[in-house]
């Protein structure tokens, strides 16, 4: 099956009119927030997948990762469509919802 949109990611270090604060994942085709992710002190990531594609079973509630790149790569293989970094401002906001 044939993924459509993209995944937009981008991190906020505040909370912002369109985004709160930390490491989200918007898919495009969906048009909706499809993941985030955290770091703890010790630098272990942490990323959260909020729904599974059509036929694909939902992955454990929060997995680790060694590094922000590998939620990264993570969340594009499981959604099968690319990811693209954009600036907190250029992220869908809920007005655009």
């Amino acid at each position: 099956m044939t993924q459509v949109g993209e995944i937009l990611y981008c991190y906020a270090a505040r909370q912002t009119r369109s985004v709160g604060r930390g490491h989200w994942f918007f898919h495009t085709g969906q048009w909706a927030v499809c993941a985030s992710a955290g770091s703890t002190k010790a630098g272990e990531w942490h990323g959260t997948i909020y729904f599974a594609p059509f036929g694909k079973e939902l992955p454990e509630h929060a997995m680790a990762f060694r590094s922000i790149e590998e939620v990264q790569r993570f969340v594009g293989e499981y959604f099968e469509v690319p990811v693209k970094r954009v600036k907190p401002g250029e992220f869908p906001r809920p007005d655009d919802l």
